[in-house]
């Protein structure tokens, strides 16, 4: 799993937080911008969505075709498509994106750098969690 976060437009307003590479079996429960005393402050809407790469487009099919030549003739076939370890299947991840709001920007503009990232999860053996980062 990795995350990261951004200033939203206009700047001093909201983070936004990207968590990517979800595995299976792993829940985001809480993320949160702790200011420079320690205070939280939670997220405000969450998306979650799963993210694809790759082509995709190698799946197991039928193929029909035709062979012709100048001297065999025309040469109609039938093969079986089965793709085997060749990259070309779509890869998927899942990912959680937030907008938490900075309560006050002045105070995030003079001291930036000790304000931070928390996302808080549950993995796939059940254990509380946490990533701790900063704002970029």
């Amino acid at each position: 799993m990795g995350a990261r976060a951004t200033l939203e437009a206009p700047a001093g307003e909201a983070v936004r937080v990207l968590v990517f590479d979800i595995a299976p079996g792993e829940r985001v429960e809480q993320i949160a911008l702790i200011d420079a005393r320690g205070a939280r402050h939670l997220a405000e809407s969450y998306t979650a969505s799963t993210h694809a790469t790759g082509s995709g487009g190698a799946g197991g099919g039928i193929v029909l075709g035709v062979q012709a030549g100048s001297s065999t003739g025309v040469k109609p076939y039938i093969g079986l498509n089965v793709p085997i370890l060749d990259g070309s299947a779509a890869v998927r991840s899942r990912r959680v994106s937030a907008r938490v709001p900075i309560p006050d920007a002045g105070a995030f503009r003079s001291d930036a750098r000790r304000w931070r990232i928390e996302v808080v999860y549950t993995d796939v053996t059940g254990a509380r969690r946490s990533l701790s980062f900063p704002v970029r």
